[in-house]
C-alpha cells in the first residue's frame, strides 16, 4: 500500500508542475500578444509619419520652385487611416486620423508653408491601404496634389 501512496503523490506533484508550466506559458503568450500589438501600432504611426513628411516636404519644395514645377512621389499608406484632411486657412498642412489600437484614434499633422489643394477622390484614395503615386503640382501661391 505504501507504494501506491507514493505513486499518487508523484502523480499529484506532476499535475501541479504541469499546471504551473501551463500558467507560465499562458502569461508569456499574453505578454507577447500585448507587445506585438504595440509594435504594430508603432509601425503604423512611423509609416504615416514617413508618408506625411514626404508629402509636406515635396509640397514645400515644389511651391518654392514655383509654377510649372511638378513632382511625382510614392507614399505607403498603412491600414487604419480613418480620414485625411487638408488644412489651408492659417496653418497649412495635411492631417491624418489614424486608428492606433482598438478604438483609439490619433491625429498626425504635417505642416507646410504653402496652401494645399486636393480633390476628394485623392483624399479618399489616401485613406486606402497600399502604395500610392501622387503628383504635386505648383500653381500660383499654392500646391495641387492629385493621384495618377
Amino acid at each position: 500500500m505504501k507504494k501506491r501512496g507514493k505513486k499518487a503523490q508523484v502523480s499529484v506533484e506532476f499535475s501541479l508542475l504541469l499546471g504551473l508550466v501551463t500558467l507560465l506559458l499562458l502569461a508569456i503568450i499574453g505578454i507577447a500578444y500585448y507587445y506585438s500589438g504595440s509594435a504594430k501600432a508603432q509601425i503604423r504611426v512611423n509609416t504615416i509619419e514617413k508618408a506625411g513628411k514626404k508629402i509636406a516636404d515635396t509640397a514645400d519644395s515644389i511651391c518654392f520652385l514655383g509654377a510649372p514645377s511638378k513632382a511625382t512621389i510614392q507614399v505607403n499608406i498603412p491600414e487604419g487611416v480613418e480620414e485625411v484632411k487638408v488644412q489651408s486657412n492659417g496653418i497649412h498642412g495635411v492631417l491624418f486620423k489614424v486608428k492606433i489600437r482598438g478604438n483609439v484614434v490619433t491625429d498626425l499633422f504635417y505642416k507646410t508653408q504653402c496652401p494645399i489643394l486636393i480633390d476628394d477622390q485623392t483624399l479618399v484614395g489616401l485613406k486606402k491601404q497600399g502604395t500610392k503615386t501622387i503628383v504635386v503640382i505648383a500653381e500660383e501661391n499654392k500646391v495641387r496634389i492629385t493621384r495618377t
